[in-house]
């Protein structure tokens, strides 16, 4: 695998697996290292030979590995809300608007499963397929978990609690 190889799939691909990383572990420095190990491993594969589809779905299983094992090394894995860092959002241009702020508060006090079933299906798109191979999960708890996700966040944001 060449530079001009590496450098493109990471252009591609990055800004989708720092998001993810960013709203999982709820700290910009932390996501831009644990991106950073993601795609380290990806060129320790040298598998140039990948489709772009393979090469995504790969990156994004990979991402969540590393985001759970750096949540269970700091004990964080538990389901305690996240301290929001309000002047590291103010810093990023991704934060600039209130309601991406609000979300991202919002996010932090969801339960990982919750947190990561929006952030695949709802912020990142991904069809409920893609989602459930990503998660090793099958497609009904996907469907389960994210209609239990988007209650806990509405009620989080101070929405409607029951419909």
């Amino acid at each position: 695998m060449n530079d001009y190889e590496i450098a493109n799939i990471y252009k591609q691909f990055s800004p989708s697996i720092f998001r993810y990383m960013t709203y999982l572990v709820q700290h910009r420095q932390v996501a831009e290292d644990l991106t950073q190990e993601v795609f380290i491993r990806f060129v320790r594969t040298g598998d140039v030979h990948r489709t772009p589809v393979e090469i995504q779905a790969w990156l994004r299983k990979t991402a969540r590995n590393i985001a759970f094992d750096y949540l269970r090394r700091k004990r964080l894995f538990e389901f305690i809300p996240f301290i929001p860092i309000h002047e590291k959002l103010v810093e990023h241009p991704f934060f600039e608007l209130e309601e991406v702020r609000g979300l991202y508060i919002a996010l932090g006090k969801l339960k990982p499963s919750y947190r990561e079933v929006i952030i695949w299906r709802k912020i990142e798109e991904l069809s409920i397929k893609e989602t459930a191979e990503i998660l090793s999960w099958n497609e009904e708890k996907v469907k389960n978990t994210l209609k239990r996700a988007i209650q806990a966040l509405r009620k989080e944001m101070g929405g409607v609690h029951d419909e």
